[in-house]
């Protein structure tokens, strides 16, 4: 990806999402470590491709509450060496490290103790590692980081939407003997075609222009 001849914001967006969606493919697949560490590299390649071409749509982003600005922009400046917010942004980079927090979680950039979807970032001057919130990440200087992080948002949303309709179903299946005396098939049935009914909803918000479904940081 290095040396990429065009440096069109839109095309390199493109090219992120491929890699992205390539990479979450061979994992769903349980393709082999090489194609895994393979796809990975292309995936950060295609990050800083984005990252260098010098596109930076948060440019007007700033938070509107300074109370907020004052804590997120502390908090980076904090666990960076530099000491400029846009240097210190450029010394983070993103290993697609994420989950959801089931107890309460701190973000390291702002403080919010409030944190349900986590990101790992990495700085690669001192090998550092922080936990952030998906929100705060829309303030970040960074299209690659930003493009990745939300693309694995959606996923962890995903898998939440399985896991709750998992939860409904064993807990409706106590009362109900027809739902109980099916439960393991059911479950089955949940487990593989809940994943198309995710990308089948993802479609067609899509076709009506309408935003994806989201939920808290």
């Amino acid at each position: 990806m290095k040396g990429a001849a065009t440096t069109d914001p839109k095309v390199l967006h493109r090219i992120l999402m491929r890699a992205l969606e390539h990479e979450d493919h061979l994992r769903k697949i349980k393709a082999s470590p090489d194609d895994l560490e393979a796809a990975r590299r292309a995936t950060g390649e295609a990050m800083s491709a984005y990252d260098e071409a010098g596109f930076d749509p948060l440019e007007a982003s700033v938070p509107h509450n300074r109370t907020y600005a004052v804590r997120m922009h502390g908090g980076l400046l904090r666990h960076s060496v530099a000491q400029e917010w846009h240097e210190a942004v450029k010394e983070w980079r993103y290993g697609r490290n994420a989950g959801r927090s089931t107890t309460t979680l701190i973000c390291d950039l702002c403080g919010c103790m409030r944190v349900q979807y986590w990101f790992e970032l990495t700085n690669k001057k001192t090998g550092r590692t922080i936990r952030i919130g998906s929100e705060c990440i829309q303030n970040w200087h960074s299209p690659g980081i930003v493009t990745a992080i939300n693309f694995d948002r959606k996923g962890l949303e995903k898998a939440h939407r399985r896991e709750l309709r998992l939860n409904e179903l064993e807990k409706a299946a106590e009362t109900d003997e027809w739902l109980r005396a099916r439960l393991p098939k059911l479950r089955q049935t949940i487990e593989k075609y809940g994943k198309v009914f995710d990308e089948a909803e993802d479609r067609v918000r899509a076709a009506l222009r309408k935003p994806a479904l989201g939920g808290q940081s």
